[in-house]
């Protein structure tokens, strides 16, 4: 959906966050197996991700929604379907030998 959309529905749906989002947004890398990649592919060491499944909020304006999307949720926490995880945070540890100055050789990031 584009920005347009977006916009529309927020205004419709949540007019009371219309001045927090819908901005246009940009998503590249943004499952934890796909950054998890990226990090393992610029030279990070111990990579570890964790999963976050709490994106119910969103449908907390309307009853019947946010119960379902709080079943699923719990369903791919359950079973470990990453894909579907609403957030994550992301480490790693850069090799010695590659730390540029003013580096503590821990990185993190989060989508």
């Amino acid at each position: 959906m584009g920005p347009k959309w977006q916009k529309r529905l927020i205004n419709a749906l949540r007019p009371d966050a219309v001045e927090e989002t819908g901005y246009p947004a940009f998503f590249d890398h943004c499952t934890s197996g796909d950054m998890a990649r990226v990090f393992e592919g610029v030279g990070f060491e111990d990579v570890q991700v964790r999963n976050f499944y709490r994106a119910n909020d969103y449908f907390a304006f309307f009853f019947p929604a946010f119960v379902a999307a709080t079943a699923f949720e719990n369903i791919c926490k359950a079973f470990g379907w990453t894909y579907f995880a609403s957030g994550f945070v992301i480490s790693g540890r850069k090799p010695a030998g590659e730390r540029g100055r003013g580096e503590r050789g821990r990185e993190r990031g989060r989508c």
